[in-house]
């Protein structure tokens, strides 16, 4: 049996997790009759979960890609008739677009940050993978629009971050080379017309 993880533990099965999550979200693509006793097994306040200090639990509110399961992520464990599998990181994305709660874009922000999606390939999943099989499409485009913009908008304060790095570094050699005695000397010695074979 598989399931098909997305949500925090799906974020955290790529190590893009900083935030605690004690639920493991899976789309419920199962037969009604496995979901009821998965949910009875490990659901919420069950003996197992309590041992484990995790729940599952199937998402009902979630958009996904149509072409989905040819990008699952095998997720490592030692279970053995239960296969878990995470959403590529762009499906797990758009798997939030339909709730766009506070949680979800800050984690749409980490995976990001992560360089796990790019603004691109999000957009164009979306209009490829999921805007045809929505009956509503106007708030979604509104919603992923704004987060590719999002998306953008901070990779290009981290580009502009980086760059001020890379200048601060530079600046900070030239003075450290300015400052050494032994340079110093060796560039009065040489003279500011020295020129090798002249």
């Amino acid at each position: 049996m598989e399931l098909h993880c997305l949500g925090g533990f799906g974020l955290d099965a790529m190590g893009a997790l900083d935030r605690p999550t004690e639920d493991i979200d899976f789309l419920p693509v199962l037969p009604s009759r496995l979901l009821r006793k998965l949910e009875e097994l490990a659901g919420r306040g069950t003996t197992l979960a309590r041992r484990h200090g995790r729940y599952i639990e199937a998402v009902t509110v979630a958009e996904y890609s149509e072409d989905y399961r040819t990008r699952l992520i095998p997720i490592a464990s030692n279970l053995q008739k239960i296969e878990l599998l995470a959403l590529e990181p762009h499906d797990l994305a758009l798997a939030k677009l339909t709730r766009n709660g506070p949680k979800d874009r800050y984690d749409v922000a980490h995976l990001a940050k992560r360089g796990l999606i790019e603004p691109t390939t999000l957009y164009e999943r979306y209009q490829q993978s999921v805007r045809p099989y929505l009956r509503l499409t106007d708030r979604h485009d509104l919603t992923i629009e704004l987060w590719v913009q999002d998306i953008r908008e901070m990779k290009v304060q981290e580009l502009t971050v980086e760059r001020k790095d890379i200048e601060k570094q530079s600046t900070i050699g030239r003075q450290r080379t300015e400052l050494d005695p032994k340079k110093r000397k060796k560039h009065k010695q040489r003279g500011p017309g020295h020129s090798n074979g002249m």
